[in-house]
């Protein structure tokens, strides 16, 4: 299927005025050592599948990357062991703006199981993405298997783990409303096929011999691409772990408990704005216009 309609490169205004070069850390085995050990820093365009050995008993053997511009493999912990809650880690600057959406459809064992045809519904979900979603779809690549996926998209944001769940949760959406078109809502809801470990930032994608599908040719240079509108439409709605009833939570607030940047500034702009901070926010604005999202937006934002 050709995409014509977004291939004309010789409207310059679709371009960004800058090479956008979207880099990964390659690790190139399972056993990779976080930290310990140099890994190389790539263009996933750059990588040859040919490289990755064929056959089950090489399956901990196989090359990957991480969503990170740091060449070492990431973990929650620093070369030192020293935890960190994921809202505090310092390497978030290093984020490249990728999320992993991993599909693991093999797992799907339904009415359906015995009649679909993989290799149609791996070109038919493609199509559907460069359809649909060419602001953010970056690749796609089928399993050894032949019947479980990886999605990969991409957000031009400001590096937090917030950001990275909601872009998370979003893209997790597209990819169901991708499987739906298809027919397939069964099996994108069949339980474990979208496992819990697509929202550990450090989990890495593993790759497989078969094609690594882009979005376009020069996708990354197209002046929307990126495009993080998203984030502000769940920005209300969106808890890290769990959707906010906010006609039914209250905001209780201890003077006590209230951050001394808070107490001490008479200056809103410089305010570390958290999570918590905007969500007590957002609760409060709600009931201020009485559940009116219309009205509350905009003073939000």
């Amino acid at each position: 299927m050709e995409h014509n309609i977004y291939l004309d490169f010789n409207d310059k205004s679709i371009f960004k005025k800058e090479k956008l070069e979207i880099r990964c850390n390659l690790l190139p085995n399972v056993y990779t050592k976080s930290w310990t050990e140099a890994c190389s820093l790539i263009n996933i365009r750059e990588f040859d599948v040919n490289t990755v050995l064929p056959g089950k008993e090489n399956k901990l053997k196989q090359p990957g990357v991480q969503i990170f511009n740091y060449p070492a493999r990431l973990s929650n912990k620093d070369s030192n062991g020293v935890s960190y809650d994921w809202d505090t880690w310092p390497f978030w600057n290093y984020w490249n703006g990728l999320v992993f959406i991993d599909v693991d459809s093999k797992k799907y064992n339904g009415s359906k199981v015995n009649s679909l045809k993989w290799d149609r519904i791996e070109m038919a979900l493609y199509d559907y993405m460069v359809t649909n979603f060419v602001d953010n779809f970056y690749f796609q690549q089928v399993s050894n298997s032949g019947k479980s996926f990886h999605f990969v998209f991409y957000v031009e944001c400001l590096r937090t783990y917030e950001n990275f769940l909601k872009s998370c949760k979003y893209f997790k959406t597209l990819v169901v409303e991708a499987f739906s078109s298809l027919g397939l809502k069964d099996v994108i809801e069949w339980n474990e096929v979208m496992d819990e470990h697509n929202d550990n930032p450090v989990q890495p994608l593993f790759f497989s011999r078969n094609p690594i599908r882009f979005c376009l040719p020069e996708c990354e240079q197209r002046r929307n691409f990126g495009d993080s509108y998203f984030l502000a439409d769940i920005n209300l709605l969106h808890n890290q772990k769990q959707d906010i009833d906010f006609k039914n939570t209250d905001v209780s607030f201890d003077i006590n408990e209230i951050s001394d940047e808070i107490r001490n500034s008479s200056d809103i702009t410089s305010i570390t704005w958290s999570h918590d901070y905007r969500l007590r926010l957002a609760i409060a604005l709600y009931h201020m216009f009485s559940g009116d999202y219309d009205k509350a937006w905009p003073i939000y934002r």
